[in-house]
């Protein structure tokens, strides 16, 4: 059954002192009109400055009280029309990505880099940050061996077949309109508000333009990957590596841990069903709840494993399926769905977890 309801924990980092309600309320309040300050003085600077002392100006508050920080960003986003009711909901509620802003603007920088990164995330007001030099002297435990040769070409060639971007959408409804005005079509809570009691382009059951994929398309293009490469179980593919993407693509208020768990299961077994040979398979952005965020473990708390679910889930999924071991699961749990692994034919394979992620990735945390 496709899940309909979100019970997903909501984390927040711990406050920095104890305050009772009233006390919390006041430093919000005072928080909000620190910011409105800020955004109206017309004092010259960038808009740039301007919006990274208005993070500057807000961190106070969401430090001594950030459970309350969510309504807070909802309602200034609202009252200062920074974008529809809706989008303020989608960007700013808790149970969608207010918490993870919540706490982004507790750790940062926001005076520097990281308030950079956070100022051009939520509305250009600052230019891409320049990317910052990277050392890799230490990223490595020993040196490269001396002799190390590479191995020398068979000369046999064998078959690989490479998937990605699957979106499988579950709630896909035929008939539906498939030429929606907002969101994602083809589903039956959608219109167009030119008929929106008749459809203008019905959904198909094969897919259509403006929507995910549907399971009759999904099924049917993974059954013609035998006959038309020509494996099966006594010629099976070398390998086959997926590339990310699973989910459909959701708003944030439709998404939910267990939502992402049902479609990880139901495509990983359907990859297992119509292929031969094993699946390496790497998470993409739409892979995760939130959508786009990973946590980094350096995060005090539970903060540092608000993903963990996700890695856990897919990694125990890939191997029992028998596409890994136990200990490349146990890997791939620890390092954000991330592996390495040495295929029957000597090549080494790394699965490595770069989707796109809110700035909470970049932070340094501080725990002084």
């Amino acid at each position: 059954m496709i899940p309909t309801e979100n019970h997903d924990p909501v984390y927040y980092p711990k406050p920095k002192r104890r305050l009772t309600q009233q006390q919390a309320q006041a430093v919000i309040q005072e928080g909000v009109a620190n910011v409105t300050k800020v955004l109206k003085a017309n004092d010259g600077s960038s808009t740039c400055t301007r919006c990274q002392n208005a993070l500057a100006a807000a961190q106070v508050a969401i430090q001594l009280a950030p459970s309350m920080v969510p309504d807070a960003m909802v309602s200034l986003c609202k009252s200062s029309q920074f974008a529809s009711n809706a989008s303020c909901e989608e960007k700013f509620n808790a149970t969608n990505f207010g918490a993870i802003w919540t706490t982004v603007l507790y750790f940062a920088d926001v005076q520097g880099l990281d308030g950079q990164y956070i100022c051009r995330a939520i509305g250009s007001f600052c230019p891409e940050p320049a990317t910052s030099p990277l050392d890799t002297s230490n990223l490595f435990p020993k040196p490269k061996p001396e002799n190390a040769t590479v191995p020398r070409a068979s000369g046999k060639r064998v078959k690989v077949l490479h998937l990605s971007d699957l979106h499988l959408d579950p709630r896909y409804s035929v008939g539906a309109e498939g030429n929606c005005s907002s969101s994602l079509c083809c589903r039956a809570n959608n219109f167009n508000v030119n008929s929106p009691q008749t459809p203008l382009l019905p959904a198909p059951a094969y897919g259509s333009f403006f929507c995910d994929t549907p399971y009759d398309l999904a099924l049917a293009a993974l059954q013609s990957v035998g006959p038309l490469t020509g494996t099966g179980k006594q010629e099976p593919f070398a390998w086959t590596i997926y590339t990310g993407d699973l989910v459909s693509h959701e708003s944030q208020s439709e998404l939910s841990r267990l939502y992402v768990e049902y479609e990880e299961t139901s495509i990983y077994g359907m990859l297992k069903t119509f292929l031969t040979g094993p699946v390496f398979a790497a998470l993409g952005n739409h892979d995760s709840n939130p959508e786009a965020i990973d946590a980094p473990h350096s995060l005090p708390g539970p903060l540092g494993q608000q993903q963990s679910w996700n890695y856990d889930h897919v990694a125990a999924l890939w191997k029992h399926e028998g596409w890994i071991d136990d200990k490349t699961a146990k890997q791939a749990m620890t390092h954000y769905g991330g592996y390495s692994i040495k295929t029957n034919y000597g090549l080494r394979i790394i699965s490595w977890n770069t989707g796109k992620s809110l700035p909470l990735r970049k932070l340094q945390v501080d725990r002084s």
